[in-house]
């Protein structure tokens, strides 16, 4: 978000969706490159992050997040999982980002947020979590 500036790339999200696309294939071209370098050294847990949250919610829209960062981060790992299946892949962001952690964890990522808000507790699952959390950790 920095080549641009958070606050035109989110006007860019709405206004100019094909330059947003372009302007984020720059990050996840390297990223996606560096990460499959460090899998094929043998690395066994990779971390992906991006703070899309503040304290009481998400500050880019679940349907913006799933538009243009969960398609690349999905084939991030993908492509990971393909050179090692076993490698782990972590994603954090501070923040509120409860509307996509299940999407996270189903996308094949370990999620941790850090954050002072109330305990949640994944759909289908007993467990909960709470400050700094882990979900998928089994993955």
């Amino acid at each position: 978000m920095a080549l641009r500036g958070l606050e035109q790339l989110l006007t860019d999200f709405i206004e100019d969706p094909d330059l947003a696309d372009a302007i984020l294939d720059i990050p996840y071209r390297y990223h996606l490159a560096a990460a499959e370098t460090l899998v094929r050294m043998g690395v066994d847990m990779v971390w992906l992050g991006d703070d899309v949250g503040h304290q009481h919610g998400m500050f880019i829209s679940p349907r913006h997040w799933r538009r243009f960062l969960k398609p690349r981060m999905a084939h991030i790992i993908e492509r990971l999982k393909t050179i090692n299946p076993d490698v782990k892949v972590a994603y954090h962001s501070d923040g509120c980002i409860f509307p996509i952690i299940t999407e996270l964890i189903e996308i094949g990522s370990m999620c941790s947020t850090r954050s002072n808000l109330p305990r949640w507790t994944p759909p289908g699952s007993s467990a909960s979590s709470a400050g700094t959390s882990a979900s998928g950790l089994d993955r």
